[in-house]
């Protein structure tokens, strides 16, 4: 266990009660397991569905001295929790840490309503009777607000068009309510998921007179550092479209190669919400709620074509062993020819490997298709978008920081060696999703030359 020093963050945190939601997330694992390893909380108390509690209760038990597991469902009304755990979080908790969201892009809107907007909804009218309560950070998404393309550290509701204080719960699961939402305001949004998450900014920005910020993390790739080198749980997103390409399934994007790759490592992002609560419970409770975007730093970018060399450069030197074809990405810039060249290119040597394996009766099977390029369309309007965030909340945070806290909470993307992050992606993704140990990388090497 690391030492724990008393600084100005780990101070904040002692002996305190924390509300955190979207435990079992990409982003919710990684603060929830920072908390119990470098803070003295008291307790951490998760709200989780029913089947979920009762593997985590049998698994799990010497985490539960700072656990306290609450029944529920964050796509249920008022967050499926009974009247009795929510009395019990009504006087007891100190801080809230909202990470539940579903980050399906291409999910109905009546499957991203409840949970992006609706639990978001039902956690600030209970907060709102919680007097012990001392921050509140909502995490939001560097693209809620997607329609501008220079997003600052501000509230977007010309862009929403709505205003979401008048929207009952019962609206929230109204089929007619949602189906009208969808047609009049979510269509001019890329997906569900960015305007639900812009509702939810409006409904924190509505709230009155509690101690909230929003934290609004860019994509969210895999550790650098904490709690593993290259950790990831997550293979739908950047990670999954990684795996595609290492294994030669995955040969051709459609992708701006000229944009920012705007990728922040989870531990980054874990570590920049739990201090966004720290500052929160120092600010007056009347003002405007602050905005933290957390993308890439402007003085520090990198361009999906840079990332691609660099995944090639490294890639090249520890291979993973599973591959089909020889792995290489073309960057296509154009629509249209990607549309003309994706056939021959990702389909053609699919079909004609799945033959090959037919004909010698090889019991090998190979992820299908459709499953390779359904993170890469998932993905597609940002890699085909660029924007310019400005983070001057977030850097003064950062700036405002003591150099133990810096070190234990690091979020400084300005110091971020982008090839050594994209060395340590391509190690997670062998011992994580490959499951194969640095001692077969010599064969690997020598299977690779065998396609080239």
């Amino acid at each position: 266990m690391e030492k724990i020093m008393e600084t100005e963050v780990q101070k904040f945190y002692r002996n305190k009660n924390v509300l955190l939601t979207g435990c079992t997330g990409f982003i919710g694992k990684v603060v929830l397991e920072k908390l119990l390893r470098v803070t003295e909380v008291n307790c951490v108390y998760l709200i989780v569905r029913p089947k979920l509690y009762d593997k985590l209760h049998e698994t799990k038990k010497d985490f539960m001295q700072k656990l306290k597991l609450i029944k529920g469902d964050c796509i249920q009304p008022q967050l499926g929790v009974n009247k009795e755990d929510r009395k019990f979080l009504i006087e007891n908790v100190n801080i809230i840490l909202h990470c539940a969201a579903t980050t399906h892009m291409n999910n109905p809107l009546k499957s991203a309503l409840p949970i992006n907007f609706g639990a978001t909804v039902s956690l600030l009218k209970m907060a709102k009777e919680m007097l012990m309560l001392q921050s509140f950070v909502h995490v939001s998404s560097a693209f809620a607000n997607c329609l501008t393309q220079h997003i600052e550290e501000r509230f977007y509701t010309e862009d929403l068009g709505i205003n979401t204080s008048q929207i009952s719960e019962d609206d929230i699961f109204n089929e007619q309510f949602v189906n009208n939402l969808d047609k009049d305001f979510c269509k001019k949004y890329p997906n569900s998921y960015t305007f639900t998450k812009a509702m939810a900014e409006d409904a924190v920005l509505k709230c009155e007179n509690l101690p909230v910020c929003i934290c609004r993390p860019a994509i969210v790739s895999s550790t650098c550092k904490d709690p593993i080198i290259g950790w990831t749980d997550n293979h739908q997103g950047p990670f999954g479209i990684l795996f595609s390409v290492a294994t030669g399934l995955l040969r051709i994007m459609y992708i701006n190669h000229d944009v920012n790759a705007v990728l922040v490592p989870v531990d980054y992002c874990a570590n920049h919400i739990l201090v966004c609560a720290w500052r929160t419970s120092n600010l007056n409770t009347n003002l405007t709620p602050l905005i933290y975007n957390f993308a890439t730093d402007e003085h520090n970018p990198i361009s999906w074509k840079n990332a691609s060399n660099l995944v090639a450069l490294h890639g090249s030197k520890i291979p993973i062993s599973k591959t089909i074809w020889y792995p290489f990405l073309i960057l296509c810039k154009s629509k249209i020819y990607y549309k003309v060249a994706r056939p021959i290119v990702n389909i053609l040597p699919y079909l004609l490997v799945k033959l090959f394996l037919a004909i010698t009766r090889n019991k090998t099977r190979i992820i299908n298709i459709s499953v390779v390029e359904k993170p890469v369309k998932k993905v597609e309007y940002f890699v085909t978008h660029n924007w310019i965030f400005t983070m001057h909340n977030t850097k003064r945070l950062w700036n405002s920081l003591s150099t133990e806290d810096q070190e234990l909470f690091n979020f400084d993307m300005l110091s971020l060696d982008w090839s050594e992050y994209i060395r340590t992606n391509l190690w997670g993704m062998r011992r994580i999703v490959a499951k194969e140990e640095p001692d077969t990388i010599p064969k690997s090497i020598e299977r690779v030359k065998r396609y080239s």
